[in-house]
């Protein structure tokens, strides 16, 4: 998807196969914090994963994939995420997974484990080029209409887009309403899309960030890859701000 759409990430295709199952790493897209990977899980000798689990790769992070509770076949999708700090475009980057597993979520939304797989899936590949994150500093005055606390930056990546928030609230439950924000893009087709509430990372500081003074910031991944370029507007509460 990420090629479709003329983002500098790469072609991967790489396999390694342990403990009956296929570990394929099919690309990777970067911005520079994470590594982006789709990955597919293939079960041999006639094994299917069950519909209805969520699987995971140790060692890597999983975003919110629609559609990966129903596998294909005797296969099923992931999006994994890999940090590498101290690493950038042209480095190689090293991914061991010892392990696979899977959860099952009940009506309550309680997670239990409901199998694993032990194995070493090992690969190594090179970053590619970072897709640096579409930036929009919003006019002062627009507010998070929930909080009331103002909103400093919008960014967008193909992976994720974050909301910066001026300030470093002392009020956990501030906090926690900026955290749980609902939070839309609008693209130039006329469509919509919410952000989930998986996927969401929040956190801030009394210096530096993004706005170079204190802020708090709200991350969402979107579980694909979309264009930044089709965005015209991220919505923060009912707030709407245009994007360049």
């Amino acid at each position: 998807r990420a090629a479709d759409l003329g983002l500098p990430g790469e072609g991967l295709g790489l396999s390694a196969t342990s403990g009956g199952v296929t570990v394929t790493l099919e690309g990777v897209l970067d911005d520079g914090e994470k590594a982006y990977i789709p990955v597919t899980l293939t079960f041999e000798d006639g094994a299917l994963p069950d519909a209805g689990l969520q699987y995971y790769a140790m060692g890597l992070g999983n975003v919110p994939l629609p559609g990966a509770e129903t596998p294909a076949g005797n296969s099923v999708k992931l999006l994994c995420t890999a940090e590498h700090p101290g690493l950038g475009a042209g480095d190689a980057l090293t991914v061991n997974i010892p392990c696979l597993w899977a959860t099952r979520t009940d009506a309550a939304g309680t997670s239990t484990a409901a199998w694993e797989q032990e194995g070493q899936w090992d690969f190594t590949f090179t970053l590619p080029q970072v897709q640096e994150p579409t930036v929009t500093d919003v006019p002062a005055g627009t507010a998070d209409p929930e909080t009331g606390v103002q909103i400093a930056q919008v960014r967008l990546t193909p992976m994720r887009v974050s909301v910066v928030f001026e300030g470093l609230s002392d009020s956990a439950g501030e906090r926690d309403a900026m955290s749980q924000a609902q939070i839309a893009l609008h693209f130039a087709d006329g469509t919509e899309r919410v952000m989930p509430e998986g996927g969401r990372a929040a956190g801030g500081a009394a210096t530096g960030g993004p706005i170079g003074r204190p802020y708090y910031e709200v991350c969402c991944e979107y579980g694909g890859f979309i264009d930044p370029a089709q965005v015209t507007a991220v919505e923060v509460n009912g707030a709407r701000i245009a994007v360049r």
